[in-house]
């Protein structure tokens, strides 16, 4: 595909490609660092079927004397037929049907791949990821998600060093992202892309 061809496609998710090797093609295999809120804010667009959707920290701030000083206002995802469609509706970076195979290849992660630890434990037939485990390894990674929610587990450190030669994401970070899984989807329905 080329450097321009994948670089411009990372573009749309959020990463920062301005920093990224122009001519290093293994880039198009992640070897490239990113911040952990890039890389979920590139597994929300595959889980919502598109849309990118920016991180907010704050949803709203008020007072006792003044009530609601401030609410957030992302942008939103609106399926179709929406009732009331959103103020701020989130731009669609891929189409639809590059989504769904997406969704797809990451299904089969969790049914018969590093991340099928995830199938066994939760028994969910809506939750789709990837592990990640860089040279050393010195980082440890498993992003994941739902219709609903997508998450990253990052584990390493600021000054990258060895975290052990037998540790790997579907080791360290996809126990993490279960734990919080479990509590996250606590009582809520199986919910996929269409």
């Amino acid at each position: 595909l080329g450097s321009d061809t994948v670089l411009d496609f990372a573009r749309r998710f959020g990463f920062k490609t301005d920093e990224f090797p122009q001519s290093d093609l293994t880039v198009a295999l992640g070897s490239h660092d990113v911040q952990p809120l890039e890389m979920v804010t590139a597994y929300s667009a595959i889980a919502n079927g598109g849309h990118k959707v920016d991180s907010w920290f704050i949803e709203s701030v008020s007072t006792l004397a003044d009530g609601l000083i401030y609410q957030a206002n992302p942008a939103r995802v609106c399926e179709m037929n929406c009732q009331a469609a959103p103020a701020k509706p989130a731009p669609r970076i891929i189409d639809a049907r590059i989504a769904y195979v997406l969704n797809t290849m990451l299904r089969s992660v969790i049914e018969e791949g590093s991340g099928a630890r995830v199938q066994r434990e939760l028994r969910r037939g809506d939750l789709m990821g990837k592990t990640g485990t860089t040279n050393g390894p010195r980082e440890l990674w498993f992003s994941g998600f739902n219709r609903d929610i997508a998450t990253t587990v990052f584990v390493g450190f600021d000054q990258p060093e060895p975290l052990g030669e037998r540790e790997q994401g579907a080791t360290v970070a996809v126990p993490i992202w279960i734990d919080f899984m479990k509590q996250a989807l606590s009582g809520k329905p199986e919910h996929s892309m269409r």
